[in-house]
């Protein structure tokens, strides 16, 4: 993996600073003023040297000149947006066009990017405007060294990247028990069937191609967001593929077929002290004029010896593999403290802290419990996309579970109406273990986390909380 650019902090600021006042149309903007008058680009040159003299004599002479330069770079002291907007006017007075200039189209052959090796050039490239550690604290210095590499791809149409499809529109390199530190995603495809194949390609190994668009740098790496996508194999592109150089990779999240253990084998239940779920269900209004509900749904398990982790698994803790978690994914996995009634975590990788204040505390099934309610869990998402799940349970001590979706809503100038995906029903009987419910069917049994919460009636709880979601009981309302 590619070394990161040690921070620098006056460097850090002036790319900042540079970034925040448009310094390269500021620069561009003197070039066509310069290019329009006779004259002005020498007395421009001998006043840039005399300066740099000045300033070079004044670094010698004194000790410590630059000491807090970067804060007053920070200041408005040294802003240049309003200068720079006078002059543009001026210069489009004196009918003189400013156009940035176009980034250079790289030269030599066009190669196919494994991501790894994409993430390794993203993050040198990147490097080159300033650090990555000045950048997680300077919003600026991140967007600066964001549009350096923006700059730079737009100038190869298009990028040719290789990869796992790891969602239906999102493209990562996987090495074992690494990946890619950067992701391609998907925000437009050349046409429908290139976003039909994309899905249809989950878990498999293609080759991308596409526009790049945006770049957002995250802690980790970034993403690189790809207008027009299209995929096609090693062989249709008949190009040569970058082998070598250096990599850059970052320890991959374990899959569910990873992390789980065999059944009971993971955390013992006298390890846990506790099991809390934290949510927020706000309704808001999509760009097409229709209402969602944005929903945050997230158990954490709390264990004995004052560790905790965030359980996204739809099997329960006794199934987890929590070594191998907290190797994988070490952002899941906290200490935790108590001060009176309230909870906090503390991020074991990056120290930051989640208050568990205004949690609910969950409580497993008694073993015994047999179940006469019906639950239903629904998900309104944007543009009107909806899907459904029932959990029916029976005197005779079976469940029946269900899922279906559909689409109803306003997408652009048109009302859309449209099943999403063939409906899944099937009926199974049912035990509980612990935060397990074991739903046992022809084609063997399923382990499905499974709690209620404490205070409710063990034998006909309101509400149930099923593979981390809320499932209200048939009389609430589920929107």
């Amino acid at each position: 993996m590619a070394e990161p650019e040690t921070a620098n902090p006056l460097r850090d600021a002036l790319a900042s600073w540079a970034h925040r006042n448009d310094a390269a149309l500021a620069d561009t903007t003197i070039a066509a003023i310069a290019a329009a008058a006779p004259g002005l680009s020498g007395q421009l040159d001998q006043g840039r040297a005399k300066l740099a003299g000045i300033i070079a004599d004044q670094v010698d002479r004194t000790l410590g000149l630059c000491a807090g330069l970067p804060e007053r770079l920070a200041s408005d002291e040294f802003s240049l947006k309003a200068a720079l907007r006078r002059t543009i006017r001026i210069a489009a007075g004196l009918g003189l066009e400013i156009e940035e200039a176009e980034p250079e189209a790289p030269s030599g052959s066009i190669e196919i990017l494994p991501l790894a090796r994409f993430s390794a050039i993203a993050e040198a490239r990147m490097d080159e405007i300033g650090s990555k550690q000045g950048a997680a604290d300077d919003r600026d210095l991140r967007a600066a060294r964001e549009a350096h590499l923006l700059t730079q791809l737009k100038a190869v149409r298009p990028l040719m990247l290789y990869g796992r499809v790891v969602a239906d529109d999102t493209l990562r390199e996987w090495r074992g028990e690494q990946q890619s530190s950067f992701a391609a995603n998907c925000s437009g495809f050349a046409d429908n069937a290139a976003e039909a194949k994309m899905a249809a390609l989950v878990g498999s190994d293609t080759l991308l191609t596409g526009d790049a668009a945006h770049i957002k740098e995250t802690d980790a790496g970034g993403v690189v967001i790809l207008h027009r996508c299209r995929l096609m194999t090693l062989a249709e592109a008949g190009l040569p593929v970058a082998e070598d150089g250096p990599v850059a990779l970052v320890a991959r999240p374990p899959q569910p077929d990873e992390v789980r253990a065999a059944p009971g084998q993971g955390i013992a239940p006298d390890r846990i002290d506790r099991v809390l779920y934290d949510a927020t269900f706000e309704t808001r209004m999509d760009g097409f004029g229709n209402g969602y509900v944005h929903r945050r749904e997230d158990v954490y398990v709390l264990l004995r010896d004052g560790t905790a982790w965030r359980h996204d698994w739809p099997f329960p803790p006794a199934d987890l593999d929590a070594g191998l978690s907290q190797r994988r994914d070490p952002g899941k996995w906290f200490t935790w403290s108590e001060s009176g009634s309230a909870v906090t975590l503390t991020g074991m990788e990056n120290g930051r802290t989640v208050d568990l204040s205004s949690s609910y505390k969950l409580v497993p099934m008694p073993s015994e419990a047999r179940l006469t309610a019906t639950y239903r869990f629904t998900d309104i998402g944007i543009m009107g996309l909806r899907r459904d799940q029932t959990l029916a349970f029976s005197e005779d001590g079976t469940v029946l579970y269900s899922r279906d979706g559909f689409a109803a809503g306003n997408t652009g100038t048109s009302f859309v109406i449209a099943d999403i995906g063939p409906g899944v029903e099937h009926r199974a009987r049912y035990r509980f273990d612990g935060y397990a419910l074991i739903m046992e069917g022809p084609s063997g049994a399923e382990r499905h986390f499974f709690a209620r919460l404490d205070g409710t009636d063990a034998n006909a709880p309101e509400d149930v909380i099923f593979d981390g979601r809320i499932f209200w009981g048939a009389s609430d309302k589920t929107e």
